[in-house]
């Protein structure tokens, strides 16, 4: 006569099964969420290049010009040449209230440079938020004569950069993540790190570098 399986033999079956699941599923998951972050880094590059060729269009290239950083030259340009062409609920002007309640952080755990908590990131700034949730963090590089900004190369000293977060207010607010960072000159909007080398640009976006580079990788996939 045939012995049934006995509960022990049971339980060592569900063991093992367990061990197997916690060996597989954790990097599944992580696998799916990566996936999901770069397809909505994807969507908010779209969104702000689209709107970008809009404002080049309208003669927004201007901002390349202005003489200062000085929050009333920004403001003008944002709600002359961004605003109509982008789908915002709320702005906010160097003040908070349009971006997440935290320091914004590298992947290597560093609050990023310049940046004010609850405000966002830069001085000058504006912030806002738009239709489907991403935050938008504008800001005008008008330091001196900085030709390389961001990892992109400058033909004047004078860019935008422009970082966005593609949840809003949750977690976990970190440059490579959820807040990707791109460059606006009289090119047009580039991907910071465009003009970095390969290796700099698997650097950055590790653990031992701040990810501002990100978004260039996941563009490519």
């Amino acid at each position: 006569m045939k012995k049934g399986i006995t509960a022990t033999s049971t339980m060592l079956i569900v063991s093992i099964i367990a061990i197997i699941a916690l060996i597989i599923i954790p990097p599944m998951f992580s696998r799916l969420k990566q996936k999901e972050q770069i397809s909505l880094a994807k969507k908010g590059y779209a969104t702000i290049a689209n709107a970008m060729t809009m404002v080049r269009a309208w003669g927004g290239d201007y901002i390349f010009d202005i003489s200062k950083d000085t929050p009333i030259e920004i403001e003008d340009w944002y709600l002359e040449f961004l605003e109509p062409n982008i789908q915002v609920t709320k702005t906010c002007y160097d003040e908070a209230g349009c971006w997440n309640e935290y320091h914004t952080r590298g992947l290597n755990k560093v609050n990023v440079y310049n940046n004010r908590k609850g405000i966002g990131v830069g001085q000058n700034i504006i912030t806002a938020v738009l239709k489907d949730g991403t935050f938008l963090n504008i800001d005008i590089c008008s330091k001196g004569v900085v030709w390389n900004y961001y990892g992109v190369k400058l033909h004047t000293r004078y860019a935008l950069v422009i970082h966005y977060d593609i949840n809003g207010l949750d977690e976990p607010n970190m440059l490579g993540k959820d807040i990707f960072v791109t460059v606006f000159t009289e090119d047009g909007l580039t991907p910071a790190y465009r003009d970095q080398t390969a290796n700099n640009v698997m650097n950055d976006c590790s653990e031992k570098g701040y990810g501002n580079s990100c978004l260039k990788l996941y563009l490519a996939k």
